[in-house]
């Protein structure tokens, strides 16, 4: 999405040490990249995700094992405690911060942290201000003198570890890596549409191989009465309607096990075909539900909220429309509450320009009311 920014900072001896963007640190979550200055230890971060004049962040943090490591245990749910956390305005920028003291989920506040009471909100924004404008995070401006300019900021006033070259060299890695990746995925999505055609080409063989045998059948009888009539011209009508009687019970006891027989290769195909997608769609989450993970999503209007596997399927397929279910809600309804939710103010247009007054949120979808929740005494439906 276009103005979107995230970054990720490491807050060390009180200071933010280490700064990357998003797609670096998931490197280090992946276990890609090992921080050996860091192993053994647990340290703190700042999630920051900046869109035009609002900033979100959670103050998180992650342990590292003796070989640099990240935990592979660490699954926090960054973007949506960014949701999840108060509003609230410093010297005319908007910000969101969730932090131990502000989470209600204690599993997920012990991996939390708390911003030292010394340190005001406005310094803290205006750092993150001035890291988000360093030219190694690839924020910065395009011209060349507002690059020369952060570069000699950011090289005065931090003590990163590494240079831009060796973030750019490490981000060119990390790529590649990426790039390997999405191939692979490619390549195996590609190779079980291969095997999934196949299957429909046996299957239509075979459909193809029985039709002809039946019909060879046919013919065979035919041909085997055409000759009982020619060697018995004396058959009264009684005895050619026996005949025929016992054809068509053969007939029939042939199809019927031709009937099962094709039952039977349709239900093994759908079973080879249903491990196929399974195979390509949910064997991570089995395997991990095998580990005895548990998957917990969270999302505005509802507590942590435990999603079992079966389910999983029909949650990435749309999640706004799953939690809505949960909520006892439509999905339209709940898209409504979720923008009252997330900017509490009166939505009504005057003069072609939104009032904007400040309104108190409604905590639970259900209790959302259009027209009534979202407006001002004034515009109140």
């Amino acid at each position: 999405m276009a103005g979107v920014k995230e970054a990720v900072i490491c807050y060390e001896s009180g200071r933010m040490q280490r700064c990357m963007q998003w797609q670096e640190f998931e490197a280090i979550l992946d276990r890609y990249i090992p921080l050996q200055e860091l192993s053994s230890q647990s340290t703190e971060w700042i999630y920051v995700h900046n869109n035009a004049d609002q900033w979100s962040c959670v103050l998180f943090t992650l342990a590292f094992d003796e070989q640099g490591l990240a935990d592979e245990r660490w699954n926090l749910p960054l973007q949506r405690l960014c949701e999840q956390a108060p509003l609230q305005s410093v010297d005319g920028v908007m910000l969101r911060m969730m932090q131990a003291s502000e989470c209600r989920v204690s599993a997920i506040r012990s991996q939390l942290w708390d911003l030292p009471a010394e340190l005001a909100l406005q310094d803290f924004i205006v750092n993150l201000q001035a890291i988000f404008e360093r030219s190694e995070l690839g924020f910065a401006r395009s011209d060349s003198s507002a690059s020369r300019e952060n570069d000699e900021t950011s090289s005065e006033n931090t003590d990163a570890a590494s240079s831009p070259g060796d973030v750019h060299s490490e981000h060119r890695d990390l790529s590649l890596k990426l790039a390997d990746l999405k191939a692979a995925l490619t390549a195996f999505k590609a190779n079980a549409e291969r095997e999934r055609k196949a299957l429909f080409r046996e299957r239509e063989a075979l459909s193809r191989h029985w039709q002809e045998k039946n019909t060879l059948l046919r013919e065979q009888i035919k041909t085997l009465e055409t000759q009982v009539l020619g060697n018995d011209s004396s058959l009264d009508t009684e005895g050619l309607l026996k005949i025929q009687k016992r054809r068509f019970q053969h007939d029939l006891v042939h199809l019927r096990d031709q009937l099962r027989e094709q039952r039977r290769e349709n239900e093994v195909l759908r079973q080879e075909l249903d491990a196929l997608r399974l195979a390509g769609e949910s064997s991570l989450l089995k395997q991990l539900m095998d580990a005895g993970v548990s998957f917990v999503v969270c999302h505005p209007g509802v507590e942590d909220l435990l999603l079992p596997l079966s389910e999983a399927q029909r949650y990435l397929q749309d999640p706004l429309e799953y939690i809505a279910a949960h909520c006892g809600v439509s999905k339209a309804h709940y898209e409504a509450w979720l923008e009252h939710w997330r900017m509490p103010v009166c939505a009504a247009a005057a003069a072609e320009q939104r009032c904007g007054k400040t309104l108190e949120p409604v905590s639970q979808p259900a209790s959302f009311i259009a027209g009534v929740s979202d407006r001002c005494e004034t515009h109140r439906v």
